[in-house]
């Protein structure tokens, strides 16, 4: 049986501040009103932080999935095109091996978007409290998911690559280099040319300057780490 989990020191740069962040997506998608998530953070956030496990890097924002057109695959290519219009990234978005019709959503993730976008109502851009792969360096997808954690306040979730595509769209530096850290996004799986078996698992990762964004089996890797997000119960 495979390694579960494997020793890894890689690492990456600390998280953007929120109001870089919000500049980054309103540049991307001007008509974002940033409003809601600035009183979120003024109004909540004071109170919220003292609540987030310690695995948490910080707050991310992600724009509302009602900004995109109809459908995960529409979402996913808007995000990777902007990702590829960064300037000075030089990013190749590249997804090989697997068929994209098949792209599915975890369940845990679906229910985490219907409590984010009710505790957040009315807002544009949703603040998500997440680690980029760090608290699961070395790990394996399976080991990952299995593994989510959970406190008195909320839980663990894993995030697919819409959510890690936006956050790195906010937080290019996050693969500025070969050396740092795989992330594995959890949250979504794709099955291998065009089989019904979904045992892939959408990644991002850095070679040559260029963000590659392409999928794997998700096993044990000292490269890798899967990202999620702390989701607050109410």
């Amino acid at each position: 049986m495979p390694a579960q989990s494997v020793a890894s020191v890689r690492t990456y740069p600390s998280p953007c501040p929120v109001e870089e962040q919000c500049a980054i997506l309103r540049n991307a998608w001007p008509r974002l009103n940033p409003d809601g998530a600035m009183r979120f953070m003024r109004d909540r956030y004071p109170d919220l932080k003292r609540q987030l496990p310690g695995w948490v890097e910080g707050p991310f924002l992600i724009p509302h999935p009602g900004i995109y057109h109809a459908g995960h695959l529409d979402m996913l290519g808007e995000i990777l095109s902007k990702l590829a219009a960064v300037d000075g990234l030089g990013a190749q978005i590249a997804c090989k091996g697997s068929t994209m019709e098949r792209f599915r959503e975890n369940p845990l993730l679906t229910e985490a978007w219907r409590k984010l976008l009710v505790q957040q109502q009315g807002s544009c851009i949703i603040v998500v409290f997440a680690q980029f792969g760090q608290f699961h360096c070395g790990e394996a997808v399976p080991q990952v998911l299995h593994g989510l954690s959970w406190t008195n306040f909320g839980r663990e979730v894993p995030l697919g690559p819409c959510e890690v595509g936006s956050m790195l769209l906010t937080n290019s530096g996050r693969l500025a280099s070969d050396d740092t850290l795989r992330i594995d996004c959890p949250g979504a799986s794709v099955s291998p040319l065009g089989g019904i078996a979904l045992s892939q698992t959408p990644t991002f990762s850095s070679w040559d300057g260029s963000i590659i964004f392409d999928v794997c089996i998700g096993t044990a890797s000292e490269d890798s780490g899967s990202a999620t997000a702390f989701v607050f119960s109410a």
